[in-house]
């Protein structure tokens, strides 16, 4: 990108963004965040556990410190590609009112934040619809399409991307809470795939098109990169996701201040090699780069998946050879034509309509059949 000699709105180590001729426009330094204390650990907690208490694990993250410097915190939450009903899909209300429990009493503002998709419009009804309604009494939702937006150049996309200007200031606090689930198009789709889904843009099939989803997904992950990220819930989505999954009991919250490697272990929870996970090797490999080495440990009070759950997850996970095939049969779909446009919501509800019919019932049969069938 040219040198633009214009007004610096957003100055940090990691980016800046620009104002040019009423617009803005941002550009990448260096990897977000690299040089932040991290506690460098992941936790594995029961939902009913975390959300009974939060503060037992959230109090000894090194955020803590800084909350007074914070001036919003942001929840990006999955909710746009969800089948309502089908718990593997979407994030679940019970966590984010945990959240907001904890950080209710530092006195900062607290927002739900989706962007749309082209199947699917993010609105307040929808959270209600999704059991969200008492939540949105005590915080604030933000569409993210609806906001002002940064023309963005990151490292490795040869092309811009629509970030919300809001993820992208320096004083606010981002969260990633999504669900623990496979994607036909990337094997998984956890944090850094739910960042994706706060791009601005409401078709981001634009992206699939221009041949580097892998590059944008990484870019979304780490400009945005959360201080907090938490993955799973009562279900966990396994099969070929994100709309045809059995929904199999988890009860399980994966949680930790490092995006990359929390995707990365839960990525081999699923069944499906964490080397094959394109985006997280691409923000791994860069922030080494960087002198950054990416390392984890299992907290030693962990809550750990029996044996029996991990076996089915790996059975029943998508493959890593079909995920190719997949993205090339979708591609075909993702030509931004007007019968594309007005025919992928239709599209989109039928895949829901399936899996609300017949693989819901699956899931439980084979939950029942392993003896899966847990209580929260």
């Amino acid at each position: 990108m040219r040198k633009m000699n214009n007004k610096v709105i957003i100055d940090t180590p990691y980016y800046k963004v620009y104002s040019k001729s009423g617009k803005l426009f941002g550009k990448e330094i260096s990897p977000r965040d690299y040089d932040i204390d991290k506690i460098n650990k992941i936790f594995i907690r029961s939902i009913k556990y975390f959300c009974d208490d939060p503060s037992e694990v959230l109090s000894k993250f090194p955020f803590n410190k800084k909350l007074s410097t914070i001036s919003k915190i942001l929840i990006k939450i999955n909710i746009g590609g969800g089948v309502t009903g089908n718990r593997s899909t979407y994030t679940e209300p019970e966590i984010i009112s945990s959240l907001i429990d904890y950080f209710g009493d530092s006195g900062i503002d607290i927002y739900l934040c989706e962007a749309d998709m082209i199947a699917q419009i993010i609105t307040e009804k929808l959270l209600r619809k999704r059991g969200y309604k008492e939540i949105l009494k005590s915080c604030k939702f933000i569409n993210l399409s609806s906001v002002e937006k940064v023309r963005f150049f990151a490292f490795g996309v040869p092309h811009s991307i629509s970030i919300p200007k809001i993820m992208l200031e320096p004083n606010n606090f981002i969260i990633s809470v999504c669900p623990l689930k496979n994607h036909w198009e990337t094997g998984v789709s956890l944090t850094e795939k739910n960042m994706f889904g706060a791009l601005s843009e409401w078709y981001k099939g634009i992206y699939h098109i221009h041949g580097h989803l892998d590059e944008v997904i990484a870019a979304a992950g780490r400009n945005m990169r959360p201080s907090l990220s938490i993955i799973g819930g009562s279900k966990v989505g396994i099969g070929l996701g994100p709309h045809i999954s059995f929904p199999i009991p988890l009860n399980r919250l994966f949680i930790a201040d490092n995006p990359i490697e929390l995707d990365l272990y839960c990525c081999e929870l699923l069944g499906y090699p964490s080397r094959k996970l394109i985006h997280a090797n691409i923000n791994k490999e860069l922030y080494e780069k960087w002198g950054i080495k990416q390392k984890y440990s299992l907290d030693k009070f962990a809550f750990p998946l029996s044996q029996k759950l991990r076996q089915l997850m790996k059975k029943y996970s998508i493959k890593p050879n079909w995920t190719p095939k997949f993205r090339w049969v979708l591609d075909l779909t993702h030509d931004p034509s007007p019968f594309q446009i007005y025919s992928a919501p239709i599209i989109q509800f039928l895949l829901r309509s399936s899996n609300a019919l017949i693989f819901n019932p699956i899931g439980y049969i084979l939950s029942k059949r392993n003896r899966l069938l847990i209580k929260k």
